[in-house]
């Protein structure tokens, strides 16, 4: 079974009045939402692709109820698509949680701020990490290094996941990494001496690349270790 990835993004979107497309991807999945409207009457379009093979796995059109629009997609493999989108008029929020035999092996959030209470929003630095979304492309691993199982987890029978924030700089390689959600006997140091020796194509800002704020989850199974 593939293994679960939560990803977080946060980001300027240009003002919504007129259509725009906003996305956030995981290892396993590419969600987009098109946006067209004004507040209160906006409608949405959600679809949820493949991150490998590009495929659509499902397309939503949703609209608004009071703030936050919702849809559940069966697909035929037995995997169910939760999608949410919620919208306060200062800022947009997709959630998907992807689901099989009532586990969650996937899990995506994007919030992109609207504007500023100015009605201004502020250009991005490049001198500062990004978080992905907008104009901001996200980083795309080349290069995995599956973590060590510690022998006194395995033999405690420990298992579950590892979020960690990572820095994934402009020469794609993985910075500062902080953890989010621990597990004991070791298994978060496992997962961070894993990840620090993975390589990225580096994400972008209009083409160019940036230092890119991202989460990574580590599944630690006891009959194997995989990232996906």
């Amino acid at each position: 079974m593939r293994k679960v990835l939560v990803m977080l993004v946060v980001a300027c979107a240009p003002s919504l009045f007129a259509a725009t497309t906003l996305e956030v991807r995981s290892a396993m999945h590419v969600m987009t939402v098109d946006v067209e409207g004004e507040w209160k009457a906006r409608q949405y379009t959600v679809r949820v692709a493949d991150q490998e093979s590009g495929a659509v796995l499902a397309s939503q059109e949703l609209s608004e109820t009071g703030e936050t629009a919702r849809a559940k997609v069966e697909l035929d493999d037995n995997r169910v698509l939760d999608i949410s989108v919620r919208d306060t008029g200062l800022y947009i929020v997709a959630t998907l949680l992807v689901q099989a035999n009532h586990q969650t092996i996937d899990s995506l959030e994007g919030r992109w701020f609207m504007r500023n209470p100015t009605g201004i929003l502020p250009e991005p630095s490049v001198n500062m990490p990004l978080r992905v979304g907008g104009n901001v492309r996200a980083p795309v691993v080349m290069h995995r290094v599956e973590p060590k199982y510690p022998e006194d987890a395995r033999a405690a029978r420990i298992s579950g996941i590892v979020i960690l924030e990572v820095i994934i700089d402009r020469n794609g390689d993985v910075k500062d990494p902080k953890v989010l959600k621990p597990l004991p006997f070791g298994l978060d140091q496992a997962a961070i001496d894993a990840v620090t020796q993975w390589k990225f194509r580096p994400g972008t800002l209009d083409g160019q690349p940036v230092d890119v704020i991202f989460n990574l989850t580590i599944n630690f199974m006891l009959d194997k270790v995989k990232k996906e």
